[in-house]
Parts: structure tokens; sequence; C-alpha cells
């Protein structure tokens, strides 16, 4: 089996968030159109396709558990511009390209973001021997950098509207597909999304793959 589109970028959980945001917001959409012409007087040409209720439901349950402030998840204080500063940040103070043979690796940076740990023994279930590779200042200084870029406020997405406020659910749902289209131009522009280093966690995948067993090969196979 040939991969023709690998993924070779990992979403980041808020990433990951927003594109649930969007398809969210999409649906209302679509509903709040079909609740239209469905009350309308006129005979509608086409009528919008329903909304599977299956795959609202788990958009909902998605949203749900990521800004419910009782499961103390970092992602309602975080957006797109303040994990873009983390993420350079991290890279450029941290990462094996400011000169550290043991800088934070692609995964660990990911996690940060993802985490947010502002606990030291947070810190330490994310980085592996932490106290060897960086010191106390260091650390306290990457805490201070996710402090930095936690927003004061949660941020939540729109309830669904009602027909009632027709005009002001178009201008909630125009604004969220103006946000969807921002993020996606910020990660197309910015590169440093990418998490990671061409020279650290990239050359070790590669070399992996050069040495490892075929596909099909099973692991008793594999010579000493």
């Amino acid at each position: 089996m040939e991969i023709l589109n690998p993924n070779l970028i990992p979403l980041s959980a808020l990433e990951t968030l927003e594109l649930i945001r969007g398809i969210k917001a999409e649906q209302e959409r679509t509903e709040l159109e079909y609740e239209q012409q469905a009350s309308s007087n006129e005979q509608p040409q086409q009528l919008p396709p329903q909304a599977n209720t299956n795959l609202n439901q788990l958009v909902a349950n998605f949203v749900e558990h990521f800004e419910d402030p009782n499961n103390h998840l970092p992602q309602g204080k975080q957006s797109p511009e303040s994990i873009l500063s983390l993420c350079e940040s991290l890279r450029n103070r941290f990462g094996q390209v400011s000169g550290r043979s043991h800088g934070l690796t692609k995964a660990e940076r990911l996690q940060i973001c993802d985490l947010a740990p502002t606990e030291l023994v947070e810190i330490y279930l994310i980085i592996e021997e932490c106290d060897l590779r960086f010191s106390e200042d260091e650390i306290q200084e990457i805490m201070n950098l996710v402090k930095k870029n936690l927003l004061s406020e949660r941020r939540t997405t729109t309830a669904a509207p009602s027909t009632a406020n027709n005009h002001n659910a178009s201008n909630t749902l125009n604004g969220d597909h103006q946000h969807q289209e921002q993020l996606e131009e910020i990660l197309q522009e910015d590169s440093a999304f990418n998490l990671g280093d061409e020279d650290d966690d990239d050359a070790l995948v590669a070399e992996a793959r050069e040495g490892g067993p075929a596909p099909d090969q099973e692991l008793d196979e594999v010579p000493d």
C-alpha cells in the first residue's frame, strides 16, 4: 500500500478545536437556511440538506468538552495568535535551532502548547529528563511563557441561533467564517506552526525509516 498524502504535521488541540468550531458554524448556517425556507410562504427552489444528527451531537460534545471550565483544559484561554507566539518563543529560546543539543523536541513543544503547564510537576511529566536538560531558571521561564500566552477570559463558541434574530445570527456566523479563514491564513503564512525543526525529530524519523524493516516483514524476521 502506498501513502499518497502522508500527514507529516500533527495538529495541536487548538487547531482541532477551531476546525470543529468551523464545522459547527457551518451546521448552524445550514439549519438556519433550512428553517427560513421551510417557514417562508414562497416555494423554495431547493431546500438545503438536513444536517446529520449524529454528527451534530459529536461536534456539540467535542466543543463542550474543550470549553467546559470544569475540565480545566487550556484551549478555552488560547487563540491562534497566542499559540503561534508560544510556539515561536519555545522554538527560538529552547529548541534545537537555538544551539541546544538537548533542546525541546517537536513532541514536547506540542504537548506544552496543548497542556499549557503552569506547575513544576506538569513540566516534569512533559519534558523527559527535565532536570538534566534545563536549569531551574529555564524551567521557570518556560512556565512564564505559557502563562504569558494564556488569555485572561475563556473563549466560547456562540450558541445556535434562532429564527427570531436572523440578522444577528447571520452576523455571528459570518464572524465565525472570517475567524476560520484568518486561522487558515495564519497557518499557511507562518511555517513556525510546524512546531519543530527540520534537523531534530525529522532526522530521527528518516533514520528509523531507512534502517527499519520492510512494511511486510514480520518482527521476528528482523535480523539482529
